[in-house]
């Protein structure tokens, strides 16, 4: 019947027919689809966790860190390295201690006043101690002492810089991370609002078109706004996810259950 009708018509009127039972086919098509296109992208239904707070984020990350351990281990080494350095000097000292122990007898003679003798045998057990304290070292060790003392102090502090540099680093890093987070997820807020709108204004200029109020232009326009804004809220909300991702990975923090678990303060 449709055929039979442009049989007489011109190609202005063809084409405008064509278009028209284009878009109806099209936009039921697509109106048809609008419901499951919301439920995946309407903020209501896909709602992200309140992010902790910096400070909270990057203690927990810094608590976990492999390169933060590795760095502590090595000031640690440096400490233990000073310490002996310092008790360098109790190896030129020197300590000696003997002990004998063993029994052993005395023979006496003793003169009489008659002028005779009397012959006296004792034994006895005896025991003996003894210690001493020894010092000795060159002149080149009390030299060097104080030097090789200073040498290990200031591998201590380079430790203890190396660390702060990497912290004052990781929070730098982490800090501008979490700031794109922080502004992914409000564009994503943002555009799932636009987007709800544009749906709604999609709707609204079917109506009109099947009214003949509007023309085709207005509602493909309407139209690919629409899909514009599905695509950018699909950008944002992988990007958001990503984020929230890298962010659980390192710190060990399950956003979602850590917001669940934030109570008010109770009045």
């Amino acid at each position: 019947m449709c055929m039979m009708f442009l049989k007489g018509t011109n190609w202005n009127v063809k084409f405008f027919v064509i278009m028209l039972t284009w878009v109806f086919s099209f936009g039921n098509a697509l109106f048809a689809q609008d419901e499951s296109i919301d439920s995946l992208y309407r903020s209501s239904n896909y709602i992200f966790p309140e992010l902790p707070s910096f400070k909270v984020v990057f203690d927990s990350v810094m608590s976990r860190s492999p390169q933060k351990m590795r760095l502590q281990e090595t000031k640690l080494e440096a400490l233990y390295n000073l310490g002996i350095v310092k008790k360098e000097w109790m190896n030129y000292i020197s300590f000696s201690t003997n002990f004998s122990y063993g029994k052993g007898g005395a023979l006496g003679v003793t003169q009489l006043p008659t002028g005779g003798t009397v012959s006296s045998i004792s034994n006895s057990t005896t025991s003996t101690y003894g210690g001493g304290v020894g010092l000795g070292f060159t002149l080149g060790a009390i030299l060097n002492y104080k030097t090789k003392v200073k040498m290990a102090k200031i591998k201590v502090t380079q430790s203890q810089y190396e660390l702060d540099v990497f912290a004052q680093e990781l929070r730098f890093k982490l800090f501008e991370q979490y700031t794109q987070l922080e502004n992914d997820l409000a564009a994503y807020k943002a555009n799932s609002i636009v987007m709800e709108m544009n749906n709604a204004q999609i709707r609204m200029q079917e109506k009109q078109f099947r009214q003949n109020r509007i023309d085709l232009s207005q509602l493909i326009s309407a139209r690919q706004t629409y899909n514009t804004a599905v695509t950018t809220n699909e950008t944002l909300k992988r990007s958001c996810r990503v984020g929230l991702h890298y962010f659980e990975q390192l710190s060990g923090i399950n956003f979602m259950t850590y917001t669940n678990t934030k109570q008010p303060p109770k009045k």
